[in-house]
């Protein structure tokens, strides 16, 4: 349920603000979707100095094979190939799976023309790290603080998630459109009345009538509110005690987000508490209204128009990618041939046919048995 509120909070909204733990969330996931092991680009282009590699079957093919990585007793030659297929062999199905994304994504940009310059590359990692306002100052504070925790490396970053990303926001450009509606709702979301809440969230197996035990406590008083708060099941919100940022017009499009804004903007009094709401995915959401805020009637929608248009083409940009790859997914038909996972000792008798070394025999069993 929580996810949802990290999906749908409105670029320079108050849900803009919720900080690091939301945006550290995406990481994961866009490392996740464009592949975090999948290198594409590194397989085309190879590292700076590394000297490039090719594609099988290309022309350059026979080169991939006789370039040589490192040497073994003075001259004994260890090859890209080699390389190439010993770490296929370790970590080939877990990572083909991203490598076709990837590869899909190339051949349906490179079909219009589009690129993506290293110069764009440059700047979106900027802006990745200005989104942690201030909290991660430089590519390297990115790296320790965020990308190690991913197990992912500066370069991987850059080819597997930016670029490709980049790739396909250039691809979805002309599908967008901004109504004068949209606009509408946009500013309204920004300036109109906002609801200060605190929240609390039962997960689905306490079920409902112990939910609803807890829910009639809470509503009779504060100080069981608070207790149930501080210790509920969800880190970010009971590290707050289940304060959140205000919630506003507009707030999504899911059922449980526009159950939530109704729910809150129902709230009268500070106090009030909602009725127990039961969420799609039977988790249970309690809402305490702490404030109403007034609108901000001193900002016109002509003033902010520009910013309002840039803001809401961008959140229709991203809605609109990963719909337009699971389209281009469709068309490109994959068929993965490499063997997926091995089975239960497999890794085992791989290790032990390369090396040579014949199983042990049981103890007390005739050899050769």
């Amino acid at each position: 349920m929580l996810a949802g509120f990290k999906r749908i909070r409105p670029s320079g909204s108050a849900w803009g603000k919720v900080g690091m733990a939301g945006f550290v969330v995406g990481v994961a996931a866009l490392a996740f979707f464009w592949g975090r092991h999948g290198a594409m680009h590194a397989v085309a282009q190879g590292p700076q100095g590394a000297g490039g590699g090719a594609f099988p079957g290309s022309q350059a093919d026979s080169d991939y094979k006789r370039r040589i990585v490192a040497y073994i007793h003075g001259n004994i030659p260890i090859t890209r190939e080699d390389l190439g297929e010993y770490l296929i062999a370790r970590f080939g199905a877990q990572r083909v799976e991203y490598l076709v994304n990837r590869r899909i994504i190339e051949l349906a940009c490179q079909a219009r023309g589009i690129a993506v310059s290293d110069a764009e590359v440059d700047a979106q990692m900027k802006e990745d790290i200005a989104s942690f306002k201030g909290t991660i100052p430089d590519e390297k504070a990115f790296v320790e603080s965020v990308l190690k925790r991913y197990n992912k490396t500066l370069y991987e970053w850059r080819e597997d998630v930016i670029r490709p990303k980049l790739a396909l926001a250039k691809f979805c450009r002309d599908q967008i459109t901004v109504t004068d509606e949209n606009l509408q709702r946009a500013f309204e979301a920004h300036y109109s009345e906002r609801i200060k809440c605190r929240m609390i969230v039962l997960p689905q197996e306490m079920g409902s009538h112990k939910a609803f035990e807890l829910y009639e406590k809470v509503k009779a008083s504060e100080a069981e509110f608070d207790n149930a708060a501080s210790t509920q099941f969800i880190p970010e919100l009971r590290m707050r005690k289940g304060e959140i940022p205000e919630i506003h017009k507009h707030f999504g499009d899911l059922p449980s987000e526009k159950k939530i804004e109704e729910a809150a903007f129902a709230l009268r009094n500070p106090g009030d508490v909602t009725d127990l709401l039961q969420m799609p995915d039977n988790t249970f959401v309690i809402l305490k209204l702490v404030e109403r805020l007034p609108p901000n009637t001193a900002v016109k929608l002509s003033e902010v128009r520009p910013a309002l248009h840039k803001e809401v083409f961008e959140n229709k940009l991203a809605k609109a990618i990963p719909v337009v790859f699971q389209e281009l997914r469709q068309r490109a038909q994959p068929n993965i041939l490499l063997p997926r996972e091995a089975k239960p000792g497999e890794l085992e008798r791989q290790v032990e046919r390369q090396l040579n070394i014949q199983p042990q025999a049981a103890p007390g069993a005739p050899a050769g048995h």
